[in-house]
């Protein structure tokens, strides 16, 4: 079973916003590089979310599923989700983002 399968497996489908972002189109296996790959793959993966319009929507997804969702979401790496300092500044982004619009809880999801 390849990492892209895994993560649809395990995981629920990304939302609507999904239909929006950048890498529409693109191999999906290009979003899995192999463990100890070369960074030259991250990068170029990266170009793509760097011009996103949905790179938020995509990095609340990644951070919702939890540190076991493979792949490059939001322009991270699974290995740069799973540290707490990370994460932790995620949060705290999302927590300033609900008091300044009004439209989230810390954990991004809408409450209106």
């Amino acid at each position: 079973m390849d990492a892209h399968h895994d993560a649809l497996v395990r995981f629920p489908p990304p939302g609507p916003w999904h239909k929006n972002a950048v890498c529409i189109g693109v191999p999906y296996a290009e979003f899995f590089p192999e463990r100890g790959g070369n960074g030259a793959s991250i990068t170029a993966i990266r170009r793509y979310c760097n011009r996103c319009p949905v790179r938020t929507d995509c990095l609340d997804y990644a951070m919702s599923c939890g540190p076991m969702l493979t792949g490059i979401w939001g322009g991270t790496t699974q290995n740069w989700r799973r540290k707490p300092a990370n994460k932790a500044a995620w949060k705290a982004k999302r927590f300033q983002d609900a008091q300044n619009n009004g439209t989230g809880d810390v954990e991004g999801r809408s409450v209106a």
